[in-house]
């Protein structure tokens, strides 16, 4: 059973060292908390140094956000987690455990708490609290540190620990699995458990068949098993008890999976097998509570009735709810007891300690000390007629001897010449065989306890059969006591008790508790004391006279309607209070029978004794009805005839009168010849106690009493919703629902419930008030990258709240559109008019900058270009040279492979400083971003500077770019991309210009429109130029040309990277990168492109693997 202690705390100590670590847990770890548990821990570390938990296990009620039954741990005051449902050890260390530290010299406090029930018993949650030195840790740098499972560290050593179903070797510091683990399962004492084993069991044996591990059930009817193997229990197995226990040991390896099962209840039932040694009518497989079957004991057995109808071989049992017979009076095998032989009798026993139950046997012989049989003067004579003549079976004259005749009749004793007469026994055989057995049949339902002995000797001298003796009967005791086992000491666990008291026909049993301390609990669900009639529990208890719980019967004196009951004491496993619940004592006593008692059927008929004449004497009877709470018993009077006497002040009830008792109200007492007519109690117990004396002359009373479902008020009209069902009254028992309207939502005590109901209880109240309709909110909507949400109707993010969400514009824009509005609705999720449920994005705007170049000038014969007109332009300082490179996505820069690639080998990633936004080197030149990652094509090889084939590579930035008039980023080629001749594009960079013939490094953004060559002819120029000289670069189909046969005007030397863009449908797209050439602007010689639209499908992948 579930018990709520104490949160256990263990405190260590090491050494010399004043150490701060031990257990935290929830109430009642491993059994399970109960309903309304609650505790706090809190603990703070020295300075310098951290205080942490750690949890081995965790398993609570699951709930949305935790709001049933939750473990919440603080760190100086701060929320920092909120834990429930069921974790695994590994899940608590990976996700859970880290988070739960304390700043240095910081505090954490921990609260649990458990909500009023719950549907399955859930363990709870332990782990372990340690004090850490922030520079030392002593579980990772002690080399000998032997923990298999948990090290916790502590100041000046460390402690090992294992998860939940595994134990501690002290001397190993290893953790094995537990060898010996019992499962209790226990229900109310009326239900049966049904065990349900599921196909998957793997409990190690041996390859012979011996169990290793096994598994064993146990009930009170006996154990189950071992099981082990592949081969579960017999599923479903019904237990017929309501508590059961699993026994399952392990020797500590193996990596078998175990086994899994769920149980069920169902209401308790009899077997048939009600006691040995008998047979039951009416014969079923099995028998429902408030049946009664006859038990007939077998022949030769009688039941032990302790003195209780002692001479009948039947009795009759009802099944009670507890699945048990009540009364259980076992068959025991008639006791015919020691025979009363003479010492100077003609038998003699043989043997000593003879058994003298049912079917045993015991053998005699002639006492040859005192007789024997002789001619020469020897004769029978008077009184000895009907005595035996015997002789000797064999011619030795030696034992055994056999029945020859009886003594009959003759002539004066003793003389010669007479001679004695015997009745011939061997005509008689038959006659005598036929007598007995008619004889030992007729004592069939005679038989008893205590027997006498008469010997027959029939053909040996050897059998003999016992003849019974009535007793008295011995009369049930008129008062007697009942105390508890050990009373008045404390009560052991695990007890099951029974009394059957009973007194004389004719009086009822009047029970008075002197003292009762019993453990209480709601229901006295633990511990109990049931009082059972006829098969029914007609009372049932617990606690003490001041205990909140429970239901102490007080100290009034209780009458009962019979005179028999049966009282049951049973106890759980478990007692917080093992010193101090002492039990129970009571007394009974016999009153005279007048009719009364206690009622507990729903309606019924109550006459006064003797009624309608007066009783012969005085009486003094009690009735108590007592139907289920929630119902209300109404009196109905159809006769009603009690003496009174007139007196000055008018009628008074003197000497006879019918006194009515509810309780909480003040008694009445009636009398007189008018009836009361219709009375509604307003209560479920009523008591009616009926008094008369020995004159005067009454001829009392006669009712009817039914039942009627109590009333619960209506529950009123809820803003925003509806109660269902509807109805004009509700009754006990009755449950009603609460619904709100669309787009609101079920609110109770501040909190959000996700359904409600409420159901009338027995006093006539809803067992919960009624919630309230709030309006449901979706939430601040989210928010928009790069973008914005503006409110465009409604309140607070409040049910049909509309929102609009709008991109930055010019540089961003809205997937979908310019404009998306989205809904909040009745599920809580805002939604656009297309249902969409996601929110929009907003993707950056390529290739259109803010500014455009009124005309192209150059870079070698090209011009500076104005702010903002070129903003995807990149500068790349690499090791202290200049490179350039181009923005396409938040996050990535393309460039030129050689920039990037020295010794065949890429360079680091903080070698390369990246500048983005410039226009003028020596006025915009911020600090710059290092590189995150570089990306070179896999088939890019150029070790001698002569294959520029595959001249590309993408930078990966740390963080994303914010886009703006500076920054934006270029298009990549679209799929169906197309190069024609003469297209001019437009090209720049930080690069070398020629001016008057020399080189100069130029600091200010240059751009020059070129048109794109033929591929054939810009061939032809590249061998003119390379003609008698080796180690020249070839041109590939992934490159292109671009340039003016004349001359004047390229890129050149700082501008390798940058972009050669196209212009199409107002966009500026990425058509090539600056790659190599011969002679910047010289004439006949072209500048060479890395061609982007070849790479479209690297670019993607590089960019989504990454």
């Amino acid at each position: 059973m579930l018990r709520l202690r104490s949160l256990l705390l263990l405190l260590f100590s090491h050494l010399a060292h004043s150490m701060l670590l031990g257990w935290v847990e929830s109430p009642g770890y491993p059994s399970g908390y109960l309903p309304h548990a609650s505790s706090n821990w809190s603990r703070c570390a020295p300075i310098g140094h951290i205080l942490s938990i750690r949890l081995i296990h965790l398993d609570l009620e699951d709930s949305k956000d935790c709001e049933n039954d939750a473990v919440k741990v603080f760190s100086n005051g701060n929320l920092i987690s909120v834990l429930c449902g069921k974790k695994e050890f590994e899940e608590l260390q990976a996700n859970v455990n880290p988070s739960l530290t304390s700043s240095s010299g910081g505090c954490l406090s921990l609260s649990f708490e458990s909500d009023y029930s719950n549907v399955h018993r859930h363990t709870g949650f332990r782990g372990f609290y340690t004090v850490q030195d922030t520079d030392y840790d002593e579980c990772e740098d002690d080399p000998d540190n032997q923990c298999t499972q948990f090290c916790h560290n502590f100041i000046g050593g460390y402690y090992c620990s294992c998860r939940h179903g595994y134990h501690l070797d002290k001397d190993k510091h290893t953790c094995t699995e537990n060898a010996n683990c019992w499962y209790t399962l226990s229900v109310e004492a009326h239900l049966q458990l049904e065990l349900h084993f599921s196909e998957v069991f793997d409990v190690e044996q041996s390859p012979d068949g011996q169990c290793i591990d096994t598994l064993k059930i146990e009930t009170p009817s006996g154990t189950l098993g071992p099981f082990c193997g592949h081969t579960p229990p017999p599923s479903p197995y019904l237990t017929h008890s309501h508590k059961v226990k699993i026994h399952f040991t392990s020797d500590g390896f193996g990596s078998n999976k175990g086994f899994t099962f769920h149980f069920q209840t169902r209401d308790k039932v009899c077997l048939a097998d009600v006691i040995p040694h008998s047979t039951v009518t009416p014969q079923k497989p099995e028998y429902r509570p408030g049946e009664k079957v006859t038990v007939t004991c077998d022949l030769g057995y009688f039941p032990n009735t302790k003195g209780v109808n002692a001479f009948s071989s039947e009795y009759v049992t009802s099944c009670h709810s507890t699945g048990i017979w009540v009364p259980h009076f076992p068959c025991e095998p008639v006791d015919c007891g020691f025979p009363n032989i003479p010492e100077d009798g003609i038998l003699k026993l043989v043997g000593d300690n003879p058994q003298t139950q049912y079917e045993d046997q015991i053998l005699f012989t002639c006492n040859s000390n005192y007789y024997t049989l002789e001619g020469n003067g020897k004769d029978s004579c008077q009184f000895d007629s009907g005595g035996p003549f015997v002789l000797p079976m064999l011619s030795s004259s030696q034992r055994p001897f056999y029945l020859t005749g009886i003594v009959s009749w003759g002539s004066p004793c003793q003389e010669k010449k007479y001679k004695g007469y015997y009745t011939k026994v061997e005509n008689y055989v038959d006659w005598i065989k036929e007598t007995i057995d008619k004889w030992i049949h007729s004592l069939t339902d005679l038989f008893n306890a205590e027997m006498g002995w008469t010997v027959y000797f029939i053909w040996f001298l050897y059998v003999t059969v016992c003849e019974c003796k009535e007793l008295p009967v011995a009369e049930p005791a008129m008062y007697g006591e009942v105390k508890s086992p050990e009373y008045p000491k404390p009560y052991p666990p695990d007890l099951l008790a029974q009394w059957d008291i009973s007194v004389p026909e004719g009086y009822q049993i009047r029970l008075t508790f002197t003292h009762m301390d019993i453990e209480p609990s709601p229901g006295c669900f633990y511990d109990a004391l049931t009082v059972h009639y006829d098969g029914k529990v007609v009372g049932r208890f617990c606690g003490h006279e001041n205990s909140d719980d429970g239901h102490h019967p007080g100290n009034q004196p209780i009458l009962y309607p019979d005179n028999h009951l049966t009282l049951i004491f049973q106890t759980d496993n478990y007692n917080p209070e093992r010193h101090q619940n002492v039990g129970f004592s009571a007394q009974y006593q016999a009153i005279v029978s007048c009719g009364g008692g206690i009622f507990d059927e729903p309606e019924g008929h109550l006459l006064s004794p003797g009624y309608p004449n007066p009783p012969p004497h005085g009486v003094s009877c009690q009735y108590v009805i007592s139907v289920e709470k929630g119902f209300t018993v109404t009196l109905n009077f159809s006769d009603f005839h009690i003496e009174s006497v007139d007196t000055d002040r008018g009628r008074t009830c003197l000497h006879h009168w019918l006194e009515v008792t509810v309780p909480g109200r003040d008694p009445m007492k009636l009398c007189g010849t008018e009836s009361p007519g219709l009375l509604n109690t307003n209560s479920n117990t009523v008591q009616l106690d009926y008094h008369t004396d020995n004159e005067g002359l009454s001829n009392g009373w006669s009712l009817d009493y039914s039942t009627y479902r109590v009333n619960c008020p209506l529950p009123g009209k809820i803003a925003k919703g509806r109660v269902t069902p509807s109805s004009t009254e509700y009754l006990y028992r009755d449950y009603i629902f609460v619904r709100c309207d669309q787009g609101y939502k079920l609110m109770m005590d501040g909190k959000e419930i996700a359904s409600f109901s409420t159901m009338c209880q027995s006093n006539g109240q809803w067992h919960l008030p009624l919630p309230e309709c709030h309006i449901i909110d979706c939430g601040e909507p989210e928010t928009l990258l790069n973008g914005r949400v503006t409110f465009l109707s409604g309140f607070q993010n409040q049910y049909r709240s509309v929102v609009q969400y709008q991109c930055n514009e010019p540089f961003y824009s809205l997937l979908v559109g310019d404009n998306v509005t989205f809904t909040c609705e009745a599920d809580r999720k805002w939604r656009s008019d297309s249902d969409v449920v996601v929110s929009p994005t907003c993707i950056p705007v390529c290739g259109k900058p803010t500014k455009l170049i009124s005309e192209y000038q150059r870079i070698i014969g090209g011009n500076e270009a104005p702010e903002n007109t070129i903003p995807w332009q990149v500068l790349l300082s690499i090791d202290g040279a200049r490179g350039g490179g181009m923005v396409i996505a938040d996050r990535w820069i393309m460039t030129a492979a050689h920039n990037v690639v020295e010794n065949e080998k890429t360079v680091s990633n903080d070698t390369i400083r990246i500048f983005m936004g410039l226009t003028d080197v020596n006025t915009d030149l911020t600090p710059g971003v290092y590189a995150a990652s570089v990306h070179v094509h896999p088939e890019y090889n150029n070790p001698t500077s002569v294959d520029y084939s595959n001249d590309i590579a993408l930078i990966k930035l740390h963080e994303p770019i914010t886009f703006d008039s500076f920054v934006m980023p270029i298009c990549l080629p679209p799929e169906d991309a197309t190069y024609h001749t003469g297209t001019m594009g437009l090209v720049s960079g930080f690069g070398i210009i020629k001016v008057d013939g020399k080189d100069f490094l130029k600091n200010k953004l240059q751009y020059v429109r070129l048109p794109l060559v033929n591929q054939e002819t810009c061939s032809n120029s590249i061998t003119l130029m390379t003609r008698g000289k080796d180690n020249v670069p070839i041109l590939t189909n992934n490159m292109f040309c671009a340039g003016f046969p004349e001359g004047g005007k390229d890129s050149c030397q700082g501008d390798s990277g940058g972009p050669f863009a196209l212009h199409d449908n107002e966009q500026f797209w990425a058509a090539g990168i600056v790659s190599w050439g011969f002679e910047c602007g010289k004439r006949g010689t072209y500048g060479v492109y890395t061609k982007v639209a070849n790479y479209l499908s690297w670019i993607s992948k590089t960019m989504q693997e990454n």
